[in-house]
């Protein structure tokens, strides 16, 4: 990445505890909300092994503040921070605030729902804030896979309907109110149903990523969690 420095870049992963219940439960009235529990944890796994490739400072800003044990067991080479409370929005604006108070002048937030997303988009989205203010990976879903500030822009997450296909459209709206400049990178999709989950298994089986082991791996443990009559895939 040529224009990206450990010291000046900060790289999050917004987790949850994969408590059954609390997490995927959309894929958990198709599989079960245990099975959907394992399969987030899954992904929460195979998004800490492959942003390990990449050479920003690491954060995993977790949640809720009394399962710190179970995410240190994962994230062993990270740093752990609580997401604290509030809706999404005041958490994420709270993680950005603290990112820069602690003298990050570029950083870049994600989820964990979309475990195959390319390591090229994260690597653009530093790049793009060497320039700009913020920068964002739409979902499509109507929401945002990922969001990079070089700034605070606490205005861009409030004020939004959460987990709604309206959240991009808002976050726009915030931006322009604001009169902050972005950019976005290509879009990509979040995993939340069973369709979405045999679209991941497909899309790993057919990856030309072979060299990416986190991905093999999360191919493989897939083949647990999918019913008899799901797809198969070779």
């Amino acid at each position: 990445m040529k224009s990206m420095t450990t010291d000046k870049c900060c790289l999050g992963v917004f987790a949850k505890h994969w408590t059954p219940g609390k997490v995927k439960t959309r894929l958990g009235t198709s599989i079960g909300d245990q099975h959907a529990a394992e399969v987030y944890r899954l992904f929460v796994a195979t998004t800490l092994a492959r942003l390990r490739r990449l050479t920003a400072n690491r954060v995993v800003a977790f949640s809720p503040d009394e399962k710190e044990a179970a995410f240190r067991s994962i994230a062993t080479d990270w740093n752990l921070q609580s997401q604290g409370s509030g809706d999404l929005g005041n958490r994420m604006a709270r993680f950005f605030e603290a990112q820069f108070a602690a003298g990050y002048k570029r950083v870049v937030l994600l989820g964990t729902d979309s475990p195959n997303v390319p390591l090229e988009y994260i690597e653009q989205a530093f790049d793009m804030l060497s320039e700009n203010e913020a920068v964002f990976g739409p979902s499509e879903d109507g929401g945002y896979y990922l969001v990079g500030l070089s700034r605070p822009l606490s205005e861009a997450f409030q004020g939004i309907t959460w987990s709604t296909s309206e959240v991009w459209h808002m976050t726009q709206e915030r931006l322009r109110h604001a009169g902050a400049t972005y950019l976005m990178l290509p879009s990509w999709y979040d995993v939340d149903t069973l369709a979405d989950l045999q679209r991941l298994r497909s899309d790993l089986a057919n990856s030309i990523e072979t060299s990416d082991s986190a991905l093999q791996e999360l191919r493989e443990q897939l083949a647990n969690f999918l019913p008899p009559n799901s797809p198969h895939y070779a």
